[in-house]
């Protein structure tokens, strides 16, 4: 990045667990929720965003100020009525742009914070979804990934 190696690791590392927030941008992540880590026991890391508590895999320590790292293909996406699933974390928001990609399309969550969703068109289609439907997005808590901020 700039010139220099920002990280040197197996692709499968650097996707899935970025060094820095630049490192996360360049390869996809597109949700860098920002949070403070309010504990951390069993292996889950839980931490305050924007009025909200989500639980991620990993360590921390009471009071680390944090960046939650989601990539789109991550995030699921369900109507507000739906009924609650194994998956950890649940934000509810209200859909703000869906950009059609192909057999795809490129949604955008507002949950306080902006939450990016990739999504296939038919389920789009058959969950009645569109913009300034009120949604779930949820994700788990092992596909989300941390960085520590100043």
């Amino acid at each position: 990045m700039g010139g220099a190696v920002a990280q040197l690791d197996v692709p499968e590392r650097v996707f899935g667990f970025p060094a820095d927030e630049e490192v996360a941008r360049f390869v996809g992540v597109e949700t860098l929720l920002p949070g403070t880590v309010l504990g951390a026991a069993e292996g889950l890391v839980t931490v305050q965003i924007a009025g909200a508590a989500v639980e991620v895999a990993g360590e921390g320590s009471a009071g680390q100020r944090v960046l939650v790292c989601l990539r789109p293909e991550d995030v699921a996406l369900a109507r507000a009525d739906a009924r609650p699933s194994s998956v950890r974390n649940h934000l509810a928001g209200r859909i703000t742009a869906i950009v059609p990609l192909g057999c795809l399309a490129r949604v955008v969550v507002d949950c306080v914070v902006p939450i990016v969703a990739v999504v296939t068109r038919r389920s789009l289609g058959e969950l009645g979804l569109a913009e300034g439907e009120r949604v779930i997005a949820s994700f788990k808590a092992t596909a989300a990934h941390l960085l520590r901020r100043g």
